[in-house]
């Protein structure tokens, strides 16, 4: 799933699973809920919320299932206001963090 330039968007009780990228791509959005979902197998990071032209702006994840997918469980760049509550986290990528929130400003290649 892949949201641009959008905003008041909720992704509630969703199954996003084994798609060849990222499981939920944010790009210049803001007020986004993602809630209640399982985001699980994707060949990169479970939740990305990128830098493209500006930032995402107000993000809340919470009481997700993130597990499987081959980057990070939830990762970001230059985001305002990214909230993260009680996700479940298993698996995700090769290193022991499962959450990578940077305040760079990058637009990121995934390299699958």
């Amino acid at each position: 799933m892949a949201l641009a330039n959008c905003s008041e968007v909720t992704i509630e009780r969703c199954e996003i699973a084994r798609n060849a990228w990222f499981g939920i791509l944010l790009s210049t959005s803001e007020n986004v809920v993602i809630t209640g979902s399982l985001i699980e197998a994707n060949c990169a990071s479970g939740i990305m919320a990128e830098f493209l032209h500006a930032g995402c702006k107000n993000i809340t994840v919470n009481n997700n299932i993130i597990q499987y997918n081959n980057g990070y469980g939830v990762e970001s760049y230059a985001a305002e206001r990214i909230t993260l509550n009680d996700n479940k986290y298993h698996l995700n990528g090769k290193k022991t963090e499962q959450e990578h929130i940077s305040d760079q400003k990058k637009l990121i290649l995934a390299d699958i």
